[in-house]
């Protein structure tokens, strides 16, 4: 299995992601970090790989932040069976402060959710 080297801690995160200039369907957000994102849409898409597009992301995580838009610029885009998945580059953005912010909160989330990957097992077993 290859490993990723990124330079920012990547969240699994769910969330809609609306990118009028890519497709009139909204998308789904796979996760997020500092510098980037990965989004899917239920569609394939054509995109320019020299533009940058502007994108707006309903977050699943209510409460520190709910909508975050940003500026974005793809890095690489991948269609499979009837959907394009498009990892971005997030660029100096109106929500950058929201999103250094939402960040933050998830890595505070991050031990906790450790811990109960430690102490929830999926794996099956008889009494």
């Amino acid at each position: 299995m290859k490993k990723e080297h990124r330079a920012d801690e990547r969240f699994d995160e769910v969330g809609r992601v609306t990118a009028e200039e890519i497709s009139a369907f909204p998308g789904m957000l796979d996760d997020i970090s500092l510098s980037g994102c990965r989004v899917h849409f239920p569609v394939n898409t054509t995109v320019d790989m020299e533009k940058d597009y502007t994108v707006k992301i309903n977050l699943s995580h209510t409460g520190i932040v709910e909508q975050l838009d940003l500026v974005v610029h793809p890095q690489w885009i991948k269609d499979e069976s009837n959907e394009t998945y498009i990892g971005f580059r997030i660029l100096r953005s109106p929500d950058t402060p929201l999103l250094n912010e939402y960040i933050e909160h998830m890595k505070s989330l991050a031990p906790e959710a450790q811990m109960q990957n430690l102490l929830i097992t999926t794996d099956v077993s008889f009494i």
